[in-house]
């Protein structure tokens, strides 16, 4: 058995697959499974049982210490009453977190071991997996804070998560609550991000996909605080365009869209740059959003001067020799009887539009 002590310096990791999971636990268990699992190296395979304090455990989360082992007592307990649960292969698995939870009453101290089965999700981790700093969530006051903390540190390296609305509340265990946005973002979202931005590591801003005029989903952004502030980071383009897109208004998913293909077409730098004027045109049009999307399509969509091999024109249609005979008429005035109405079998045509332009072209 070991007693060390986890500083806030102590990392904390899971599969990813363990985050989802999270969502039935309230705000005591979340603290006493992630000081538990505090106590383990997640690079290691090594299992070890380990012994610790509740005086310990009071010194980093805001409880009092006589309330404390009543705290602790009830968290072992419904823990051991919701265990992870996985579907594989039609096959639903029930694994406890720990193989079993021992408390001295007389010294304060409890003793756990990670159940062999939760094992690969927790230890030896090397895939896809979660982590974070003991220190950085310590001070969360709610449950759904701390949800959205792990939820946002998943995805902290692409500096971007996209999710639906009903999918956000499975996740902060709030399914089938709070229907209307205004209420969700009230109640839960808007203090959670703010606890986050004041108290972690992290940086969040939202933006809303919508359906029409109903919100669906949410676009986080996550930055990672910069602890020197002297320290100046330059955003990398991509992510300076996609931010400079949603400030203008544009929805959430077709920012994302709009900005991978700017990338990929290599005009990042570009359309970063030209689009001050194109916003200060747009504010003379009916929707800004649309004015910039169709004015960033035209850029996309035109041949640059300096390109060494321009396209080839595209290949004249089997009744071109008919067009133009038609735009040549209409330029000069005249009228061209392909055109002329007259009842079904009666409508005469020249030899050129008889043999080379379909009937529906000209609407006859």
């Amino acid at each position: 058995m070991e007693n060390k002590k986890p500083d806030h310096n102590a990392i904390v990791a899971k599969d990813n697959s363990l985050i989802p999971q999270l969502a039935k636990l309230d705000l005591q268990e979340l603290r006493f499974l992630a000081y538990c699992l505090a106590h383990y190296n997640s690079k290691e395979v090594k299992n070890r049982q380990i012994t610790a304090r509740v005086a310990d455990l009071c010194e980093f989360f805001p409880m009092n210490e006589s309330s404390a082992y009543r705290v602790i007592r009830q968290a072992i307990f419904s823990l051991g009453k919701k265990p992870a649960e996985f579907t594989i292969d039609k096959t639903r698995y029930l694994y406890h977190w720990f193989s079993g939870l021992r408390y001295q009453i007389d010294t304060g101290e409890f003793t756990f071991c990670i159940s062999p089965e939760m094992e690969p999700f927790l230890l030896g981790l090397a895939g896809n997996f979660t982590q974070w700093r003991l220190g950085d969530v310590y001070q969360f006051k709610a449950a759904s804070t701390w949800k959205l903390y792990e939820n946002l540190a998943q995805w902290r390296i692409a500096g971007r998560w996209t999710v639906s609305l009903d999918e956000l509340r499975l996740r902060l265990g709030v399914a089938g609550k709070y229907p209307i946005w205004n209420l969700f973002r009230q109640r839960l979202i808007a203090p959670a991000i703010e606890e986050i931005n004041t108290l972690s590591d992290i940086r969040v801003e939202y933006h809303q996909e919508k359906r029409g005029r109903r919100v669906i989903g949410l676009l986080f952004l996550i930055d990672k605080k910069i602890e020197d502030e002297k320290t100046i980071v330059l955003e990398p383009p991509a992510d300076e365009l996609l931010r400079l897109l949603l400030s203008h208004g544009i929805n959430a998913v077709t920012a994302e869209n709009y900005s991978k293909k700017i990338v990929a077409a290599g005009k990042t730098n570009t359309i970063i740059a030209q689009l001050p004027e194109i916003s200060e045109r747009a504010k003379k049009s009916n929707s800004m959003p649309a004015y910039i999307l169709g004015a960033i399509t035209n850029i996309l969509t035109q041949t640059s001067l300096f390109e060494d091999s321009p396209p080839p024109p595209p290949p004249r249609p089997d009744h071109a020799e008919a067009l133009d005979c038609w735009t040549e008429k209409r330029r000069n005035g005249e009228v061209c009887p392909v055109r002329q109405r007259g009842e079904a079998g009666q409508r005469k045509k020249c030899q050129i539009c008889l043999e080379k332009i379909p009937v529906e072209i000209f609407e006859v």
